[in-house]
């Protein structure tokens, strides 16, 4: 919005940005793993997918020069959050791993 409105943005704000969001995903992530209606898996796709970008970030001199592997790698990134996005939403309506119900209390008569 600010870029079609010609409001120069702070170079540190993609910075900000990204950090926020690493945060916040840190935080659902702890969650998740505390919580038993995910599973390990999905809990698993969810690490993966935020720390393979910092390998990632590592060999992109090296991928960039290997034509277009730099993109394939993203693309498989990218792949895993969406598995991870995917599987907690199925993980979450699954109505399997919820609570059973408490029994109702039987009345016994006085006597």
């Amino acid at each position: 919005m600010l870029d079609v409105l010609d409001v120069p943005l702070p170079d540190e704000l993609g910075l900000i940005c990204g950090l926020a969001a690493l945060i916040w995903t840190a935080l659902v992530l702890r969650a998740q793993w505390r919580d038993d209606r995910w599973q390990r898996a999905t809990v698993g796709y969810g690490i993966a997918s935020v720390v393979v970008p910092l390998p990632l970030a590592l060999v992109t001199p090296l991928l960039a020069s290997m034509g277009d592997v730099y993109g394939h790698a993203v693309a498989a990134n990218n792949a895993l959050m969406m598995i991870w996005l995917a599987r907690s939403a199925h993980d979450l309506a699954d109505p399997h791993r919820q609570p059973a119900p408490p029994s109702p209390l039987v009345a016994e008569p006085q006597g």
